[in-house]
């Protein structure tokens, strides 16, 4: 972006913002802008603009302050949008007490000054501010035309679903598809403007046509999981994703969030890993400004974010553009494990970085499997919610050594037992069949292996499939009735007792969505179980007979850890005199504490982990 003049400083004392103000102008070719400067807690009511940058390689120009101001081409249709093409039938159903010709916009693009990296990341941390006090205008650049038929869908759905019509033909499941594969939806910026919005005062257009985000959310609550959908693979797929990642944004506003701000934290990181960021700093400050007004409802009062009393915590975050990225996510990880005395952060390293720590979980990356701690980060921010795994009991960390300064963390734990032994292949070799792949595993397994798993699990030639098994009904949410099914018995007889009484059963609110279980191909539902908790990992067995789910790209040798103040067990990889963190793992008969009950009857000792 380039600009012919030079930004006045914001006056902090005064708690300034800059606003554009619209400019009458007989220039047909450009928007007059002019630059204003006003307190937040006395500016004139505005538009927050909320939209994707877009790339480089189109761009387009403004008048601003009587200088030429270069903008990309989606700004420049969003203010197009904004300037009053606003379609007046919609306008009276949806944006009633709203006000119209509102004259004042704020737009991150411009009105930060993004040459000062100063000013970017002091004006970042009070984003969340300015979204709850201005009203919030999400643009989607997509053309009313082609959009018409989804809007339709979704402005009559609610009326549609009860009178029981048919309301999505066909080519309003392609309008759909383009609706929601927008990347408004994929982008990290926007669920900060998104939550922390007023919900009366939040609207998304489509080109300039508006809609309410609770509309929007009935109906693809609705629609995501429908089946027979007549799109293309590509699209139905990028549909659906856009469809959850907008529902996923609706979360924090739902959820009664404790008030502790790095428990909120590691649950938003969790919960918008695979939303793209053009920096990856912002993977995680993009966050920060959402994470004290989601604990205590605050953030609108002119305190700056990093300043606050409640926020002592977050001093320790490196807030600097100008650092490595590493860097940035290491002070992140380091702030999470000494304030909450949990480990459970270094479970989102998932594959091999390009890290020098191996601790340092790489958030520019997306998920590459089902993350078997989601649950417990859940319940540590929200008020209702149940941990799901306790493999280190009711032990918090005990560190020696978890300093912002130093390159590696020093934990204390035990270690368990060690691979032995890795399935290869996959259930493609079996025709995609799990059960199938499980039984040849099982099969080649050697008479010295299949003894030290009868020691274990006792003598049932089923042990690696229901340990599997068990790790789907621990790591998957199903509900009661699935899992309390009678043919549980009839492919899994041996873990159906433990299956029936699993402490940590999620009853699905929407049960009427599953109907006629008898009827169902369990088989191919059991596949498509193991298909998304086997993604990125594959089947081991230990030296002491310990079988579940490890990353893939674990080796022989390799130690099972249960370091105090992980709710999981790990894989280090011993490296002469240090450990490298290779990934979390499940293992059957070791998810509940039962490591711990074995040092305190004396059976092992703890021991010190330098992990780098």
């Amino acid at each position: 972006m380039r600009m012919r003049m030079r930004y006045k400083r914001l006056d902090a004392a005064k708690d300034e913002l800059r606003l554009l103000e619209f400019l009458p102008t007989k220039d047909d070719s450009h928007f007059h802008f002019r630059l204003r400067h006003f307190s937040l807690n006395t500016a004139p009511k505005f538009w927050a603009l909320s939209y994707c940058w877009g790339d480089t390689t189109g761009s387009a120009r403004i008048i601003l302050d009587g200088h030429n101001f270069d903008i990309r081409k989606n700004l420049l249709d969003a203010l197009r949008s904004i300037n009053g093409n606003i379609n007046e039938d919609a306008y009276k159903s949806e944006l009633v007490g709203l006000g119209r010709n509102i004259r004042y916009l704020w737009i991150d693009a411009i009105c930060i000054n993004q040459e000062d990296l100063d000013e970017r990341a002091q004006q970042i941390l009070r984003m969340q501010r300015i979204y709850q006090i201005g009203l919030v205008y999400v643009h989607l650049n997509i053309e009313v035309e082609l959009a018409d038929p989804a809007i339709r869908v979704i402005r009559a759905f609610d009326k549609s679903v009860k009178s029981g019509k048919e309301i999505v033909s066909d080519q309003a499941w392609r309008s759909l598809a383009l609706l929601f594969s927008n990347p408004w939806f994929t982008r990290m910026w926007v669920i900060q403007e998104f939550v922390v919005a007023n919900a009366k005062s939040c609207v998304i257009f489509v080109d300039s046509f508006p809609l309410r985000p609770s509309k929007m959310f009935l109906a693809a609550f609705a629609l995501q999981s429908m089946a027979g959908v007549p799109l293309p693979p590509s699209e139905l797929i990028a549909m659906r994703s856009g469809m959850k990642q907008f529902i996923a944004m609706f979360d924090p506003k739902l959820v009664d969030h404790k008030p502790n701000l790095p428990r909120t934290l590691s649950y938003l990181l969790w919960s918008f890993r695979d939303r793209k960021a053009t920096d990856p700093r912002d993977k995680v400050y993009a966050l920060l400004g959402m994470v004290e007004a989601l604990c205590n409802g605050s953030g609108a009062d002119g305190r700056d974010l990093l300043q606050t009393p409640s926020m002592p915590e977050m001093q320790q975050v490196i807030f600097d553009y100008r650092a490595p990225v590493e860097d940035v996510y290491a002070s992140v990880v380091k702030m999470i494990i000494t304030t909450t005395k949990s480990l459970n952060v270094i479970c989102a390293c998932q594959t091999r970085s390009q890290f020098k720590r191996s601790w340092v979980p790489d958030w520019s990356v997306p998920w590459s499997s089902t993350s078997l701690v989601v649950d417990n980060i859940y319940a540590f921010s929200a008020a209702q919610a149940t941990a799901r795994y306790h493999a280190s009991g009711d032990r918090d960390l005990m560190a020696s050594s978890v300093s912002r300064d130093s390159p590696t963390i020093e934990v204390a734990g035990l270690l368990w037992c060690h691979i032995l032994q890795v399935a290869n292949g996959s259930a493609a070799d079996t025709g995609g069949s799990y059960l199938d792949w499980l039984w040849n595993i099982q099969k080649n397994l050697s008479k010295d292996v299949i003894e030290k798993t009868h020691q274990v699990y006792g003598e049932n030639s089923n042990q690696i499939e229901n340990a599997l098994v068990m790790a789907i009904a621990g790591a998957l949410k199903y509900p009661l009735s699935l899992r309390n099914n009678r043919k549980w018995l009839y492919y899994f007889p041996s873990v159906a007792e433990k299956l029936n009484g699993y402490r940590n059963i999620d009853v699905d609110e929407n049960i009427d969505a599953i109907k006629d279980l008898e009827d169902r191909d369990f088989e191919s539902l059991i596949n498509a179980s193991m298909t998304e908790l086997m993604q990125g990992r594959k089947p081991f067995i230990s030296n002491r007979g310990y079988c579940g789910p490890v990353p893939e790209h674990v080796e022989e040798g390799d130690c099972i850890c249960v370091p105090f103040g992980c709710d999981v067990p790990v894989i280090l990889l011993k490296c002469n005199d240090f450990y490298v963190f290779i990934g979390e793992c499940y293992v059957q008969g070791l998810m509940d504490g039962e490591a711990i009950k074995a040092e305190e009857a004396g059976e092992i000792k703890s021991r010190i982990f330098e992990i780098r």
